[in-house]
């Protein structure tokens, strides 16, 4: 923090703005941009029909977002309509997260997302990089995700799952997968998790077998 030199002048007086300014500026512009980001993702939220399953990729991974509109239609011919609008839609939410001290107050607007996006009716499946994965699967936090036993179906080789605890995997790796790699996705780092919340008053059962269709779709 910035040594203060001087006397504080007396607060909103003439003399106060310019001290404030010198002394707090990086804070206020800090806290004006993730508040700003946060509203902007607020309206947006609330102008947008409830999709059928929601997707939120988290991680330093940066793809244009014509390659997840392609997935997203591709993995939405098989799922169920479940707020009778008349469509299938997958919403697709990237959080890009840069391990770059500059990029801070961006990474912070991100994790608020991320955490928000737990209490989305129908948010259920997770991409994570690596580092994203270590970071969300803990002792702490591993009850975020069901464990892989509740909804793979699909038949895999162990080498494939990561997240362990307790005998237990939370993760799948998405480096084979068909759907990712024809959409030109570099997915070797990638994994997939599905929300746990069985307990949780968001909960939307409809949305976790869509979650459960796609999930098994994008691993093959």
């Amino acid at each position: 923090m910035a040594e203060k030199y001087g006397v504080k002048p007396r607060i909103f007086t003439k003399e106060w703005w310019p001290y404030f300014w010198m002394y707090y500026k990086w804070h206020t512009i800090a806290i004006l941009f993730v508040g700003i980001l946060a509203i902007t993702w607020i309206v947006q939220c609330s102008r947008n029909v409830d999709p059928d399953l929601g997707v939120v990729c988290c991680g330093s991974m940066m793809y244009e977002s014509e390659k997840w509109d392609n997935v997203s239609n591709k993995l939405a011919e098989g799922i169920n309509d479940i707020n009778g609008d008349g469509e299938k839609r997958i919403s697709i939410t990237s959080l890009i997260m840069i391990d770059d001290a500059q990029y801070a107050e961006q990474n912070y607007a991100m994790q608020v997302k991320h955490m928000c996006s737990f209490t989305e009716e129908p948010t259920y499946i997770y991409i994570y990089d690596k580092a994203s994965v270590d970071a969300n699967v803990s002792e702490d936090t591993g009850a975020l995700f069901h464990t892989t036993d509740t909804w793979l179906k699909t038949d895999i080789g162990e080498d494939r799952l990561y997240g362990v605890q307790d005998g237990k995997s939370h993760a799948v790796s998405l480096a084979d997968s068909t759907i990712l790699n024809d959409a030109g996705i570099d997915c070797t780092d990638l994994y997939l998790l599905i929300k746990y919340d069985t307990d949780s008053p968001y909960r939307n059962e409809k949305a976790f077998e869509n979650a459960v269709i796609v999930a098994n779709k994008l691993i093959k």
